[in-house]
């Protein structure tokens, strides 16, 4: 599963059907911290035409407000309440992500998608 919704890049592109992906899911359970990549292509064609995403976010939670390891320039995110759906046994871990990103105010809007 995916996200879809409509995202204004800033750079005169509009992806009326940015089509957004989660990859480099990394799940640290000693020190509760969890990172990922979300990959954005102008649409679910382009990235099945395997070219490159118009944009790769890096998402860093913690639920420490000091983590262990943060990359340079990665701010943590202060823990929301779903945070627990990545520590526990419950669901898939990819799909527990694409609901933590809707929780997040780019992302709220979007639509989940095969």
């Amino acid at each position: 599963m995916s996200l879809q919704k409509t995202i204004d890049f800033k750079n005169g592109i509009v992806a009326d059907n940015a089509y957004i992906t989660i990859s480099n899911i990394n799940i640290d359970f000693e020190n509760k911290s969890v990172n990922f990549n979300v990959k954005t292509y102008l649409s679910k064609e382009i990235k099945e035409q395997g070219l490159n995403p118009v944009e790769t976010e890096y998402i860093y939670i913690s639920d420490n407000q000091t983590p262990v390891y943060a990359p340079t320039g990665v701010a943590p995110v202060e823990s929301p309440k779903n945070y627990t759906l990545f520590f526990s046994a419950d669901g898939d871990v990819k799909d527990n992500a694409e609901k933590y990103l809707l929780t997040l105010d780019k992302y709220k809007d979007g639509v989940i998608v095969e």
